[in-house]
């Protein structure tokens, strides 16, 4: 007999979570943001920001499967420039912005 976390584990297809994605949340009260991956925690859990509400300086530790990838990588490194911050949350705007522009 299957068992019904089983069941439910074929449903969920996993993402594959990488440092610098593009990703868009479907849940919790950030739903319909798009967010970059700041750091991988483990397979089920990322750090994620967006440089104006989740900045780098304090990321959003979310659930790998309330996100939806986008598919695009926006070519950052975690811990890029950590020194001047304020310009980092700028730049991260500026890549998540760039690169959705055509999404929605």
């Amino acid at each position: 007999m299957t068992k019904r976390s089983d069941i439910l584990r074929c449903r969920v297809k996993i993402m594959e979570a990488a440092i610098g994605d593009i990703v868009k949340s479907i849940a919790g009260r950030d739903s319909g943001r798009y967010f970059i991956i700041w750091e991988v925690l483990d397979s089920s859990y990322v750090m994620i920001v967006d440089g104006d509400l989740r900045k780098i300086d304090k990321p959003k530790k979310k659930k790998v499967r309330h996100l939806k990838t986008t598919g695009i990588k926006a070519g950052i490194e975690s811990g890029m420039n950590k020194k001047n911050m304020k310009e980092t949350n700028a730049a991260i705007r500026k890549l998540i912005i760039s690169h959705t522009s055509g999404l929605e």
